[in-house]
């Protein structure tokens, strides 16, 4: 799989960050943020399936931390080495199989391509290699498991660079030590999260946020 060197650029932090908050998020708050890449697997005419892997700089209030210099730097409870994110040094990575017809779009530059549901599950481990991800005899610990419902990714310039919204329901979650603490993402999005992700070349580069749910949704 391709690994996406993450680019820390600007990144508002809002008042003090804690260690960790688990409190549930609210409604349209960011709840976590990522970055990686869909490795495609298959293409044809009709369509295209592959998998989804991203690293995760930002959960919740814990992401950001402040240097001595004042500068904002990845949180080393996210990363076994902050200075060189990826899907190796991760605590948290969120993986997704997925598949995607092409829609016609009569007399319209845009490409469109339909996703249907699926399924995600976010690992943790310890300590990151990327055969946790890759090598299910190795994975992760399981933290949590979505369903991710349908949505459409559309693309203006032929998939140099795209867009894609979905939502995310939370089906399973369990308890692990984050940060020395225990942390669960029932208690972050307990009604899931809605995810905007921009792509870049077919979606090899993604970046983007998911934000929480509200009650009633």
């Amino acid at each position: 799989m391709r690994l996406v060197t993450f680019l820390l650029i600007g990144i508002p932090v809002m008042g003090f960050l804690k260690p960790l908050q688990a409190d549930s998020a609210g409604a349209a708050q960011a709840a976590i943020g990522f970055t990686g890449g869909s490795t495609i697997t298959g293409s044809s005419s009709t369509g295209i399936t592959g998998i989804c892997e991203w690293y995760l700089p930002l959960v919740g209030d814990l992401g950001v931390t402040t240097t001595s210099t004042g500068a904002a730097a990845l949180s080393p409870a996210l990363f076994s080495d902050p200075a060189n994110p990826s899907t190796d040094t991760a605590h948290l990575v969120w993986v997704s199989p997925f598949s995607a017809a092409f829609l016609p779009v009569p007399g319209s530059p845009q490409t469109v391509l339909l996703a249907p549901a699926g399924a995600a599950t976010i690992y943790y481990s310890d300590k990151p290699s990327h055969a946790f991800w890759t090598d299910p005899a190795h994975n992760g610990v399981v933290v949590a498991t979505f369903i991710r419902h349908a949505g459409l990714l559309q693309s203006g310039d032929g998939l140099a660079t795209d867009s894609f919204i979905f939502t995310a329901e939370l089906t399973s979650s369990r308890t692990f030590v984050l940060n020395g603490r225990a942390f669960n993402f029932r208690d972050l999005i307990p009604n899931g999260m809605t995810c905007f992700e921009t792509g870049r070349i077919g979606s090899s580069s993604e970046v983007g946020t998911c934000v929480a749910i509200g009650d009633g949704h």
